[in-house]
């Protein structure tokens, strides 16, 4: 920082001062005006040639009168707290895994709280060019320059606190990306107050991302350990290279993931089940954010690759960071990207009962995120008991029906179960029984091949209707995964029956 002397001082106060400009009206000696040069070419004032007069970007007059008063000279840099988003940064910023705006939906609103010249904007832009950008930009000039990009953009001219506190209070982004100020003079930690009101003006399982200092990282006082354990409970942090901004300045990313609302009171990282009949919304592509959990948590999507429709269903999120999680009700394949849940913990794996755990796949790879999940897993699971409820109540569906229809409710509940065997094979509705024994999975054990087999069958139950014994059993197995276990007598492999049965009918039609 330059300190001023007196003399310069004297003669930037008897200077006209404007927002924008400072006249020098006074004829000073060649040294003054060397120096007066230097303090106003400091605060990003640029002299008009043959005119003794300085033009700011900002309003200079409390910068100016700073001066007057301590001497102090603070670039604007630093009295704004404004550094520039390299442009690499910021398309690493705006693109997975930190960010999910490419799978927004046209329409979603994203803010960014103080843009400066506007890198992040543009990046936003990039990602999706079907979404919209709330800019918040105290710096006139600035603010002026961005423009609204075909009305892409809206661009707010005040600082981020008068608009949360105005026009903003109540309005919730489906995400927001931000390189706030680090700090300005009286707010070493600015930055803090905006990555907090930026959280609050989420929507439930909107995604947060934020540069923000090294110090978040070990810094003690209450407000970083606030701040940390935010970021602990709902997303996560990366230090970036050091040699990322030119300053050399060290920084980290942090990323927060407002919770959306677990059912019937659960946490949100476990498993969602649809036991009602849901309509699935049609889509062009899979729209896996925050407005589709909303929405459409049940999708249909033509695969291309497939050549057949595929429904999908939105499942939980990541335990650890928060992402949204989605599966086909098919094949869990990668069309689903990042988002698909291949890598979340199911209770049966580890010889437990109850609803899976939400872990994406790089969380999944991260030793300490899986053995956290395990640990929050094991608090809500628990040990089956003797009698596996899921074969037995699949083997009382096949029963009490029998493999040959005699009735409406026999035939109703077979054709049920056909389906259930289909949707858990991959195979076409259509499919002949003959396709349906090719394409049959491996066995995996009685119970947990059951498993699939009710949740499928359940899926297709509609519990307002008038239930039988039986299909109350299914749905309540469904349902509740904590349920006492149908007391039943159970065969050791369901599956087997079924394809013997099968296999059975079509050598006496052949």
């Amino acid at each position: 920082m330059h300190q001023a002397d007196q003399q310069t001082r004297a003669a930037l106060a008897a200077a006209d001062i404007f927002a924008y400009r400072v006249d020098i009206t006074e004829r000073i000696d060649p040294e003054l005006w060397k120096a007066v040069v230097k303090v106003l070419t400091l605060l990003g004032g640029s002299h008009q040639t043959r005119r003794s007069a300085f033009t700011f970007g900002y309003d200079c007059r409390a910068a100016v009168q700073r001066v007057i008063t301590t001497g102090e000279c603070r670039s604007p840099a630093k009295a704004e707290g404004y550094v520039p988003t390299p442009d690499d940064l910021a398309e690493e910023l705006t693109t997975a895994p930190f960010s999910d705006l490419a799978r927004m939906p046209a329409g979603s609103r994203v803010l960014e709280p103080s843009f400066g010249d506007g890198q992040l904007v543009r990046a936003i832009l990039e990602a999706n060019d079907e979404i919209h950008v709330v800019a918040v930009e105290p710096n006139h000039q600035r603010a002026e320059r961005l423009g609204d990009h075909g009305g892409r953009v809206t661009v707010i001219d005040t600082s981020f606190e008068e608009y949360a506190a105005g026009p903003g209070k109540g309005q919730l982004f489906d995400a927001v990306v931000m390189n706030p100020p680090f700090a300005v003079p009286g707010q070493p930690s600015i930055w803090i107050d905006h990555v907090t009101m930026a959280w609050n003006m989420l929507e439930p399982g909107g995604r947060l991302v934020a540069v923000v200092p090294s110090g978040f990282t070990f810094r003690e006082d209450r407000c970083h350990r606030d701040l940390r354990q935010l970021a602990t409970d709902f997303g996560g942090w990366q230090t970036l290279p050091r040699d990322t901004f030119s300053s050399g300045m060290h920084t980290c990313v942090i990323w927060l993931v407002r919770p959306v609302p677990g059912q019937e009171g659960r946490p949100s990282w476990l498993f969602r089940h649809y036991p009602d009949a849901i309509e699935p919304v049609r889509v062009r592509y899979p729209w896996l954010t925050t407005r589709a959990v909303r929405e459409a948590p049940v999708q249909v999507w033509h695969d291309g690759s497939y050549g057949q429709d595929r429904v999908f269903r939105y499942r939980a999120q990541c335990w650890r960071c928060g992402w949204l999680l989605w599966e086909f009700d098919d094949t869990n394949d990668q069309a689903l990207g990042n988002h698909a849940t291949h890598s979340c913990l199911e209770a049966a794996t580890y010889d437990q009962a109850g609803l899976t755990v939400g872990l994406c796949f790089t969380c999944f790879n991260d030793r300490e995120s899986n053995d956290g999940a395990f640990a929050a897993a094991q608090q809500v699971w628990r040990t089956p008991p003797p009698k596996a409820a899921a074969t037995s109540v699949w083997n009382l569906l096949l029963n009490r029906g029998g493999m040959i229809p005699v009735d409406d409710l026999e035939r109703e509940r077979y054709a049920r179960v056909q389906a259930a065997l289909r949707v858990v094979a991959g195979v076409d509705e259509d499919a002949t029984e003959a396709q349906l024994i090719e394409a049959r999975p491996a066995r995996g054990g009685p119970d947990r091949i059951a498993a699939k087999y009710l949740r499928a069958y359940a899926d297709r139950l509609d519990p307002a209707a008038d239930l039988d014994d039986a299909d109350r059993a299914a749905l309540v197995w469904r349902s509740d995964p904590h349920a006492l276990a149908i007391e039943v007598a159970g065969e050791p492999d369901p599956w087997g029956a079924v394809i013997a049965q099968l296999e059975a009918e079509l050598h006496l039609a052949s």
